[in-house]
């Protein structure tokens, strides 16, 4: 199975985002703003349908619709 360099590519993304993501939720409870991030991430799901819908990065438009909703939700 690792020798499939999309494996390899998977495990070490997979790796890296589980050791990223605990501070990242840990600094968000401390502020009390886990709900937050919560929405922000479903605003960036929103996204990436939006970009596989229009044909253009998915991975742009949910960095769009991410920080977009970032700032309608602190405002």
């Amino acid at each position: 199975m690792l020798d499939l360099e999309f494996m390899r590519l998977a495990f070490g993304v997979g790796i890296v985002v589980g050791l990223l993501a605990p501070a990242v939720g840990f600094f968000l409870v401390e502020r009390r703003q886990s709900l937050i991030g919560d929405g922000i991430g479903h605003v960036a799901f929103a996204g990436v349908a939006a970009g596989y819908l229009l044909g253009i990065s998915p991975v742009l438009t949910a960095i769009a619709f991410a920080v977009v909703g970032a700032l309608a939700i602190e405002w």
